[in-house]
Order: structure tokens, then C-alpha cells, then sequence
């Protein structure tokens, strides 16, 4: 009985004070933190490995094409753009009397 009494007082007498135990909470706390967050970090980049697996990459004649239709509509715009521009130039100038 003596034996296990002293063997809990030896115990008591290796355990880290009160702020020595809190300091290895905090550390306790922080790599286990590193740890989730390097886990959810791998398991985002194996989901984007996998997402980019099924993408459907459009074909060279498809860029071209799609390449096409931007530069159309682009020059289109901007002769709209123009036009409007120029009449209401004309109009406030008529307005003003300039």
C-alpha cells in the first residue's frame, strides 16, 4: 500500500506545474490545428485533381470559332459605340450653339 502511495506521489511530482501544462495545451492545441488544416489542404487538392479529370476541353477549331465570334461582337460594340458617341457630340453641340 506504502509502495502505491508513493509511487502517486512520485507521479504527482513529474506532472508539469499549472502554466507549464497550460503552455503544452497551447502547443498540443496548435499542432493538431497544423495538422487539420495540412489535411484539409491535401483533401482540397486531391478534389481539385479529380474536378479537373472531367472537364470537357473545347477543340482547336472550337477556339477559333468561339475567338471569331468575340472579336465580331467586340467590333460591333464599338462601332455602336462610336455612333452614339459622335450623335450625342452633335447634339450638345446643336444645343449649345457652338
Amino acid at each position: 500500500m506504502a509502495d502505491k502511495q508513493n509511487a502517486a506521489k512520485a507521479e504527482k511530482s513529474k506532472a508539469p506545474s499549472g502554466k507549464s501544462q497550460k503552455k503544452a495545451n497551447v502547443f498540443v492545441r496548435f499542432f493538431q490545428s497544423a495538422k487539420n488544416t495540412a489535411a484539409r489542404l491535401g483533401r482540397y487538392f486531391r478534389d481539385v485533381k479529380s474536378e479537373m479529370k472531367k472537364v470537357v476541353w473545347p477543340g482547336k477549331k472550337q477556339i477559333i470559332n468561339n475567338t471569331i465570334v468575340v472579336l465580331v461582337v467586340m467590333a460591333i460594340a464599338s462601332v455602336i459605340v462610336l455612333a452614339l458617341d459622335t450623335s450625342f457630340i452633335t447634339l450638345l453641340k446643336l444645343a449649345i450653339g457652338a
